[in-house]
């Protein structure tokens, strides 16, 4: 099951932190953010809008869970919630 979320957006002006990769692809770590808490995704598929992704971490805690967000949840984005992409 999908789960929809309200994402944090990056500004007009603040691009994609990309690391080892130089665009959003499928088998890509984009980090997001919800409620201030950064979540890892890893693209499943980037070739619809919304995007899809399954959530791998929560970097910057010890959690497998923030809310109803959870390791291993489907997620919806697009380009605009991605804050930083990585191999």
């Amino acid at each position: 099951m999908t789960t929809q979320i309200n994402w944090n957006e990056r500004t007009e002006d603040q691009p994609i932190v990309f690391d080892s990769v130089n665009e959003v692809a499928e088998g890509c770590i984009v980090d997001l953010d919800y409620e201030g808490v950064t979540i890892s995704a890893k693209v499943t598929n980037c070739n619809e809008n919304p995007w899809t992704g399954e959530i791998t971490s929560f970097p910057d805690s010890n959690t497998t869970e923030h809310g109803k967000l959870k390791v291993g949840s489907t997620i919806q984005f697009e380009d605009r919630h991605v804050f930083r992409c990585a191999a």
